[in-house]
Formats: C-alpha cells, sequence, structure tokens
C-alpha cells in the first residue's frame, strides 16, 4: 500500500491536483490538510473504496475532520483554484522563477542547484561557483534580509530556500520578489548584513 503525503505541497502547486501525479504513480490513500481548508482547519484523507470501507471506526477519524463549515470553504477553495486556472498559473508562473533564478546564478557564484516543479522550488546556496559546500551563513542572513524589504522566505536545510509562493502569484509581484532577493544576496555578499540575524532566525 502507498499513502501520499500531499499535506506540505498543497493542492495544485506543482501544476497538478496532487503532487505525485507527476511521476506517473497513483497512491492508494492520500493525506490532504492545510491549505485544502482554505485557511480554516481541516484535514482529509481520500483512498480508494475498498480500502476506507475496511477500516471499523474510529480506525480513521482524526482531529481535523468531519466540520460542515470548513469542508464548505474547502470545496469554495476549490472552485477558486479551477476559477482563476491556478495550476496552469503554477507551471508558468515557477518556470518564471526558475528562469529568474538563473539569472542570478550567472551574477552570483553563491548560487547553487535550481530545481522543483511548479511553484515548488528549491535553490541551494553553496560556498562559491561549482561547489555543492552548503552556505547556512549567506542563506539565513539573505532570508532575513528578504524578509526585512518585504518578502516572506524560510530555508530548509540550512541552505536550501525554499521558494513557494501563493499560486495566484503574478508576474509583477515574481518580478518585485526576484529584485529583492537580488538585493539582499547583494548586501550579504557586500557585507551589509550583520551577525546580530541569528538572534531572531535559524531557519527551519
Amino acid at each position: 500500500m502507498l499513502v501520499c503525503d500531499e499535506i506540505q505541497q498543497g493542492m495544485g502547486r506543482t501544476g497538478k491536483w496532487f503532487g505525485i501525479e507527476n511521476f506517473d504513480v497513483e497512491a492508494d490513500l492520500l493525506v490532504l490538510g492545510k491549505s485544502v481548508g482554505g485557511g480554516l482547519p481541516l484535514g482529509a484523507v481520500v483512498g480508494k473504496t475498498e480500502i476506507l470501507e475496511s477500516l471499523d471506526a474510529p480506525a480513521h477519524v482524526f482531529t481535523l475532520s468531519g466540520n460542515t463549515t470548513v469542508c464548505v470553504a474547502a470545496l469554495k477553495s476549490i472552485e477558486i483554484l479551477e476559477r482563476e486556472n491556478a495550476l496552469q498559473n503554477s507551471l508558468v508562473m515557477g518556470d518564471c522563477i526558475k528562469a529568474g533564478f538563473e539569472k542570478l546564478k550567472e551574477k552570483y557564484d553563491i548560487i547553487g542547484d535550481i530545481r522543483g516543479i511548479g511553484l515548488s522550488i528549491g535553490v541551494d546556496i553553496v560556498k562559491g561557483k561549482g561547489s555543492t559546500e552548503k552556505n547556512p551563513d549567506a542563506t539565513t542572513k539573505i532570508c532575513y534580509r528578504c524578509i526585512q524589504t518585504g518578502l516572506v522566505m524560510i530555508f530548509l536545510g540550512q541552505s536550501t530556500l525554499r521558494v513557494q509562493p501563493p499560486l495566484v502569484i503574478t508576474r509583477e509581484q515574481v518580478e518585485k520578489a526576484m529584485g529583492i532577493i537580488d538585493s539582499a544576496i547583494n548586501d550579504y555578499l557586500n557585507d551589509r548584513i550583520g551577525d546580530e540575524v541569528y538572534e531572531v532566525t535559524q531557519g527551519w
């Protein structure tokens, strides 16, 4: 049995309703949460009928289930994603963001691997051109400067920028965000970001 956790990814982020669909794999169960509730607390398990019907209650019961109000919010969220063509926007804007980082990579040697599908993107910050060595100091300071200047940014694994903007992001907003990131990297490389940032941020 294959259970796919789609909670972190959220519906539509990779240009398909579920991330697993990008890999020609059919899961037996999908676990959904967070964004599925449209901002309200909701979790869901979606799966094959024969599996779900084989469970004796309360085997599949969980805390955030069965609330009619949040279920209505979830249905409305799906409706909005469809109306706004958010899945296609994820692919188009994701390509736009990756292209923006490729340009920054030509400009700054500390940008390493750039990867992702749709609006789920990871960008490694490294010690120098051609290096794969992590650069936690640069990553922490760049993220903090982005936050200071109006862009919410976090990082994972010490030195990977986690780029996951809203599915309805516009090209204008992407360009503004890339400008903030460019400026933050420039500030780091010119020693304009002090070590005091470690008092307020450590990444995730």
